[in-house]
C-alpha cells in the first residue's frame, strides 16, 4: 500500500509546498513536511511487532486503516492549496508568503504544457532514472529488513520490530538536519545549486552503497554490527533525498512540478512491486549466502543512482520551466520585473 499512497500524495504535495515555502526556508519546511514518513516507519515497526505478538496480525491492518481515515479527515479541515485560502493564517503571514514568491511564480496562463521539451529533457530523465534506482535501494532495504532479520539474524518478533525501526528512526533525525543544512550551504552561494545538490547526492548514495557492500560480506554472528551498518547506511540516504536529486524539479521547472513529479512517481515507484519479487527469487531458502546477494544488489542500486545524477543531473532553471503569459502586455511585464527587484 505504501507506493500507492506516495503516488497520490507526493505529486500534489510538492505543488502545495512550493506555495507555502520560500527559497530561504524551503529545505527546512520541506524536511518537516516529509518527516512524517520517517516518523511513521520508526513508530510502526515496533508497534506492529507488539500487535502481531499480542493481538494477532489482523490488528495491524485495523490500526493502519483507522490512521488513514483520521489523516484524511484532518487533511480536509487543515490543508489548503494557497496561503490566501487559509482561514486561520494571519494577513501578515499571507502577505509575506505572497511577496517572497513573486520571483518563483508565474501568472496563470492557458499555454499548452511543453510536453515535447519535458520528455526530451536530460535533467528531467536524470532525476526520474535516479529515483528509480534510489527508490529500489531504499524501499527495498526498509521493506525487506524484517524478513532478513527473521531469516538470518534470529531475533524474536518484538526484537525484530525494534531493530527494523532503527534505520527509520535514525534517518528521521538526519532528515530534520539535512534540510536546514542544505538551505545554509545554498544561501552562502559558494557553489551553484546544481553543484550543491550533487555534493549532497554523492554523500547520500555512495556512503549507503559502501555500507550495503560491507553488510553483504559479514557473517550472521555479527548481527549487531550488521544492524548498525544497515542503520547508518539507510539513514545517510536522507542526505541525497533532502539535499540531492529528489527536489531538483522545484528548481528546474517550478511551474510544472506536479506534472513532472507525476511522471517521476509512475516510473520511480515501480520497484515497489518489482524488488519484492526479485528478492523472493534471490532468497528461496532464506540463507545468509542468499541474502548477501540481496545486499550486493542494494549496493549496486545505490551506486547507479549516484552515477546517473552526478553525470547527467542539473538543478538549473530550464528555458521551458516557467509558463509564459502571452496576454501580459509589456508595461505589466516591466512592473512585474520592478516588483521582483523590490522584493528580492
Amino acid at each position: 500500500m505504501r507506493p500507492k499512497q506516495q503516488c497520490f500524495i507526493v505529486s500534489p504535495i510538492l505543488i502545495v509546498l512550493r506555495r507555502w515555502t520560500t527559497a530561504k526556508d524551503q529545505g527546512l519546511l520541506v524536511g518537516l513536511a516529509f518527516a512524517g514518513g520517517g516518523l511513521a516507519n520508526a513508530a510502526t515497526y515496533p508497534m506492529a511487532g507488539l500487535m502481531c505478538e499480542y493481538s494477532g496480525w489482523r490488528s495491524i491492518f485495523y490500526y493502519a486503516g483507522a490512521i488513514g481515515i483520521l489523516w484524511g479527515l484532518a487533511a480536509i479541515f487543515m490543508v489548503y492549496d494557497k496561503p490566501g485560502q487559509h482561514p486561520r493564517v494571519s494577513v501578515k503571514e499571507k502577505q509575506y508568503l505572497l511577496s517572497t514568491q513573486v520571483e518563483g511564480s508565474s501568472k496563470k496562463t492557458n499555454n499548452a504544457i511543453p510536453w515535447s521539451k519535458i520528455l526530451r529533457s536530460i535533467p528531467v530523465w536524470s532525476v526520474i532514472t535516479t529515483n528509480f534506482f534510489f527508490f529500489a535501494a531504499t524501499k527495498g532495504t526498509v521493506i525487506n529488513l524484517p524478513l532478513f532479520i527473521r531469516d538470518v539474524l534470529d531475533f524474536s518478533v518484538t526484537e525484530n520490530g525494534i531493530f527494523s525501526a532503527m534505520p527509520s528512526l535514525v534517518a528521521l533525525m538526519l532528515h530534520l538536519i539535512i534540510g536546514p543544512l542544505f538551505d545554509c550551504v545554498r544561501a552562502k552561494q559558494i557553489f551553484s545549486v546544481t553543484v550543491v545538490r550533487k555534493i549532497f547526492h554523492v554523500i547520500g548514495t555512495l556512503f549507503p552503497a559502501i555500507m550495503m557492500f560491507t553488510v553483504s560480506q559479514l557473517p550472521p554472528d555479527q548481527k549487531y554490527v550488521i544492524i548498525g551498518l544497515i542503520t547508518i547506511g539507510f539513514a545517510f540516504h536522507e542526505v541525497a533525498w533532502m539535499g540531492g536529486f529528489s527536489f531538483a524539479f522545484m528548481d528546474m521547472a517550478p511551474d510544472y512540478v506536479g506534472i513532472i513529479q507525476g511522471i517521476n512517481n509512475t516510473i520511480g515507484l515501480m520497484p515497489g512491486f518489482i524488488i519484492p519479487v526479485v528478492i523472493s527469487n534471490l532468497t528461496p531458502e532464506g540463507t545468509s549466502q542468499e541474502w548477501s546477494y540481496v545486499f550486493l544488489m542494494f549496493g549496486g542500486l545505490y551506486s547507479m543512482a549516484c552515477l546517473i545524477f552526478l553525470l547527467t543531473g542539473s538543478s538549473e532553471l530550464q528555458s521551458w520551466g516557467k509558463a509564459k503569459d502571452t496576454k501580459t502586455n509589456s508595461k505589466e511585464g516591466e512592473n512585474d520585473k520592478s516588483l521582483e527587484k523590490l522584493v528580492v
